[in-house]
């Protein structure tokens, strides 16, 4: 058995179709079907049940696709080893991002990554929490960063979770808005006013609306998939929503003095920012070594929401 043909399988197993893996490997599907077989024939064992357009594992081929997927870590191991070696760090890294990093510590930390790995090749994608998962699971990226509330505990066994930041959540008014002077808010005058909130797949949605939901109920004006479109209806003095102070950091609205951040006082609103990553996909040096420089990165932004109060530093 050759490592091209343990890839032929983890790429029919990841589309689950001859056809596609096909395709996306540049081979005829009669080839591709024969060196299947020829696999099983080896191993004396079915490992796909198969069907007209859908080839999907049996139990036993389940077992083995994990041994196969532990083989080919290995071999990513050594070759990278090769390369470090050999002092050419080389390579791509694919990662989900939720919005709120995009927008703060990501560029910094990819420019200062870029700058000591040039021929590292990176692929941003933003999403949020529940895509970004499934994106690690299926082995679409390499890394997910999200944010999550501190209560939130990742039950998925293929994941392994890092927290790397926290940051404060604040209540951000208009500047027409009465409650624009106050140093703090608390959620029962919160609850009194429209709130823009996002769609529940952005994770901290969830959390937030139950928070709320302790107040009374919540008079959602608007739910968007957007981070940006909500800000122009709190600018208005229309709304009240809810951002990472990390996320204000660079906002032109924040900058402008459209929009105010005000504290929350009777809730410890906070969102925890972690790295999630599939523990059955090997981890590359390239991958390591890009969680450094993210984490060089946080220690800048500890204090994430004294920077947003002090006007003189935003």
């Amino acid at each position: 058995m050759r490592i091209e043909q343990l890839l032929y399988l983890i790429e029919i197993v990841k589309t689950g179709s001859i056809s596609t893996a096909s395709e996306l490997l540049n081979i005829s599907q009669s080839s591709l079907k024969h060196a299947v077989l020829k696999i099983e024939q080896e191993l004396n064992c079915t490992l796909f049940i198969r069907s007209k357009n859908i080839m999907k594992l049996t139990e036993e081929g389940e077992r083995v696709i994990l041994k196969m997927q532990e083989v080919l870590n290995k071999w990513d191991e050594v070759k990278e080893a090769a390369r470090v070696q050999q002092q050419e760090v080389r390579g791509s890294l694919s990662i989900s991002v939720v919005p709120d990093l995009c927008r703060s510590i990501i560029p910094k930390t990819v420019a200062a990554f870029k700058s000591n790995f040039p021929n590292v090749k990176i692929e941003l994608r933003e999403s949020e929490l529940y895509e970004i998962k499934k994106d690690v699971l299926n082995q679409k990226v390499d890394l997910g960063l999200v944010g999550v509330p501190f209560t939130y505990l990742e039950n998925d066994h293929e994941l392994i979770s890092r927290h790397f930041l926290s940051s404060s959540i604040m209540a951000c008014v208009g500047k027409s808005s009465d409650l624009v002077k106050r140093d703090k808010i608390s959620m029962t005058e919160i609850i009194k006013h429209p709130i823009v909130a996002f769609l529940t797949n952005h994770g901290m949605d969830h959390y937030l609306y139950q928070i709320l939901r302790k107040y009374g109920d919540p008079n959602i004006l608007l739910r968007s998939e957007s981070h940006e479109a909500t800000k122009y209806l709190i600018a208005e003095g229309e709304a009240i929503g809810f951002y990472s102070a990390l996320s204000l950091h660079f906002d032109p609205f924040i900058k402008s003095k459209e929009i105010m951040p005000i504290p929350v006082e009777d809730e410890n609103l906070r969102v925890s920012f972690c790295w999630i990553r599939n523990k059955n996909h090997y981890f590359s040096h390239v991958g390591r070594e890009f969680l450094k420089e993210l984490q060089i990165q946080a220690s800048y932004y500890k204090d994430s929401s004294n920077v947003i109060m002090n006007p003189a530093l935003v």
